[in-house]
This record gives C-alpha cells, structure tokens and sequence, in this order.
C-alpha cells in the first residue's frame, strides 16, 4: 500500500509541473517562430540550420506535442 501511495505522490507533483513546462514550452515555441520571421525578414542564408541536430523546429515541436499528449493519456489512465 506505500508503494501505491508513494506512486500517487509522485504522480501529483508531477502534474503539478505540467503548468510550468507548459509556459516553458510555448515560450520555446515564441523563440522559434522569432528566429524563423527573423531569418525570413533579413533572407539570413542558412539561418535555419542547426549543426547540432538534425531536427528542424517543427519536428521537435511536433515531438512534444506527442509527449504532451502521452502525459495526459497516462495520467488519465491513473486517476
């Protein structure tokens, strides 16, 4: 029965986060959609290009939709 109970404990301090990665996430969003009009305004060459990753912004934003997602899903399954 602790174990359950330690679960649930952990499962509530983690939705409560859920807000604040919320914020996170949508101000990486901002950041992304400033950087694309900034590359497209001043026509940067390879302004989008990221020697780090292959990823593009709308992957990795599509990515986190998914995990989102998959969050409530899970949580949705616990309550």
């Amino acid at each position: 029965m602790e174990e359950i109970q330690g679960l649930l404990d952990a499962h509530s301090q983690f939705k409560a986060t859920l807000g604040e990665a919320d914020k996170e996430f949508n101000s990486i969003v901002g950041l992304v959609r400033e950087v694309e009009q900034t590359v497209h305004k001043y026509q940067v060459p390879g302004g989008l290009e990221n020697p780090y990753t292959t990823l593009t912004a709308n992957v990795s934003i599509a990515r986190a939709f998914i995990s989102i997602d998959t969050v409530s899903i899970v949580t949705r399954n616990l309550e």
